[in-house]
């Protein structure tokens, strides 16, 4: 549908969750439904405390007017990419750090595993490039431009 259609209608229990081009749909999700039926995403738990700062991965994070409380940071796999923990960010930029699990090729990307105080998160790196070793310390960085915050659901 994302290649061949001018506008997509995603529905979700026989309503209407998002219509828009396909763009629309995979890049701005109206909804975490959207978001997790469209393309692959990594779901971080995180938190806003009562000072209004977030926290990710067990640090404090950079985030513009996130939900209250308990949400999920999604992040598409292949707008991240792992760097060495030492190595400096921009401020427009998310951290997390973790422990590569495994690496999986999959023909044009590796998929990364990397495991951290949150859980697990894949990262998507083109085919060819320089893989860290399994149990290799690392920092998954991203703009934070590409994350997107839905309120957790009760499980």
């Amino acid at each position: 549908a994302l290649t061949m259609c001018d506008r997509i209608a995603v529905m979700n229990r026989g309503r209407i969750a998002q219509i828009g081009t396909a763009e629309d749909i995979y890049e701005r999700p109206a909804t975490r439904f959207v978001a997790e039926f469209v393309g692959r995403m990594n779901a971080l738990p995180a938190t806003r405390d009562g000072d209004g700062k977030v926290l990710l991965w067990g640090g404090r994070q950079p985030l513009a007017a996130p939900p209250q409380g308990e949400f999920d940071l999604f992040v598409r796999p292949q707008r991240m990419r792992i760097v060495a923990p030492s190595e400096a960010v921009g401020e427009a930029s998310l951290r997390v750090a973790g422990r590569v699990l495994r690496s999986v090729f999959v023909g044009d990307h590796v998929e990364v595993l990397v495991e951290g105080a949150g859980g697990q998160l894949t990262v998507e790196m083109p085919s060819g490039t320089a893989l860290p070793a399994e149990g290799d310390e690392v920092a998954v960085v991203w703009p934070t431009g590409d994350s997107l915050a839905f309120t957790r659901e009760a499980a």
